[in-house]
């Protein structure tokens, strides 16, 4: 087995491709998701699924409940950046991802940190765009050992790709897609109503296959 890489996990279906594309670069992963306010309990239950049908010798969810959306939150003080904003940002999000696997990553000597940002969202993340995980990349190589000995970096596989395309690169890994979820919902089938269930099943009319999943 080669490097060790620990992969940022959330159930959906850009973070099973980065999983299962881990496993195609020969690295030994390791997964890892985040409890935070209001997440929705089947995407944890999806996170444990992919792990146990993928190669990962270890997973873990780390609870993070003052992370909430910037919108959600009592205390926001970006009201006057409501039209700039998307409801469902978290402030900081992936730098407190991002220190947290760093942590990790030292303590099990991993190479890599996994991250699945796409196309889509370098238009409403800052915290997902390629100058900030240069960025990062600069910080772990200043502020760890492992950094200043050999390295530790994120890299995001499906960054500059389309839903479109990340769904074809599932099929090419063969990627387990019912095991993925994507639903805003807490139902025991996916809404198929929410924007996420409506992207979700256009990316796989335009593939031209049948989605695994079933919907209410």
């Amino acid at each position: 087995m080669g490097d060790r890489a620990i992969v940022l996990l959330s159930g959906g279906l850009d973070s099973a491709v980065c999983l299962w594309w881990t496993m195609k670069k020969g690295w030994e992963p390791l997964t890892l998701t985040f409890n935070y306010h209001q997440r929705n309990p089947r995407e944890l239950k999806a996170t444990e699924r992919l792990t146990q049908e993928s190669d990962a010798k270890e997973f873990k969810v780390i609870e993070v409940p003052f992370l909430m959306e910037v919108m959600d939150n009592p205390l926001n003080g970006v009201e006057h950046y409501e039209d700039e904003i998307p409801s469902s940002y978290i402030p900081a999000r992936n730098t407190v991802f991002y220190a947290i696997a760093a942590s990790w990553a030292e303590t099990v000597d991993a190479a890599w940190i996994v991250g699945g940002h796409n196309k889509i969202d370098f238009t409403h993340y800052p915290d997902s765009r390629p100058e900030y995980i240069e960025a990062m990349n600069r910080a772990f190589k200043l502020g760890t050992f492992i950094g200043q000995r050999r390295g530790l970096n994120i890299v995001t596989p499906l960054a500059g790709l389309s839903k479109v395309e990340i769904l074809k690169m599932a099929l090419t890994l063969e990627v387990p897609l019912h095991l993925t979820w994507s639903c805003h919902g807490k139902g025991e089938k996916a809404c198929g109503l929410c924007e996420a269930c409506r992207t979700r099943k256009d990316i796989f009319r335009q593939v031209g296959i049948d989605d695994p999943i079933e919907y209410d």
